[in-house]
């Protein structure tokens, strides 16, 4: 009789424990008290009808805690993937913002470049900002004007010296003359 109330009240102590880890959500811990009381009822020595009522119920409870933990953790990943999607975002937001920084710096380079007839310079720094963003048209346009104008001041450089030589010339037909 000692026996089977020291059993009797070792399953209804872990019976207890199971849910009360249920109520805390703690489901691996309650899955393993209502399964060792489910393993104690059905290897219970002796012939006793209310452990043999309990069976049932406390296969119930394993169940039930078995969804719940299996809830819980779909629920956990979901809230994981959520806060990866934002930290992604922000994430992208960031670098967006900082590519956005870069093209902005390197046009303002490559207009002083150009106001100051870098022209080359100006070039380079256009392509800089189309490697980055290939139709960026203002990007591209800058580049086609300063090659333009690269060719135009290179004409230009050879027409003033070609002129110079010119007047070199006249001038020193004049000294002959004089």
């Amino acid at each position: 009789q000692v026996r089977i109330q020291a059993a009797q009240v070792e399953i209804t102590n872990h019976i207890r424990n199971g849910e009360r880890f249920f109520n805390a959500r703690m489901y691996a811990e309650a899955i393993t008290e209502f399964e060792e009381a489910a393993f104690q009822i059905k290897h219970i020595p002796y012939d006793v009808p209310a452990m043999t009522k309990l069976q049932p119920l406390v296969l119930n409870h394993v169940r039930k805690s078995k969804d719940a933990l299996r809830l819980e953790e779909e629920r956990v990943r979901e809230m994981k993937r959520k806060e990866a999607e934002t930290e992604a975002f922000a994430h992208s937001v960031a670098t967006r913002r900082e590519i956005t920084r870069t093209l902005a710096h390197l046009l303002e380079l490559s207009y002083m470049a150009f106001d100051q007839k870098k022209f080359d310079l100006c070039i380079r720094l256009a392509s800089e900002i189309l490697m980055i963003d290939p139709h960026y048209t203002v990007a591209i346009d800058i580049r086609e004007d300063a090659t333009k104008a690269r060719h135009r001041h290179e004409y230009f450089k050879f027409i003033k010296k070609k002129v110079n030589a010119w007047k070199e010339l006249t001038s020193a037909d004049d000294e002959a003359v004089i």
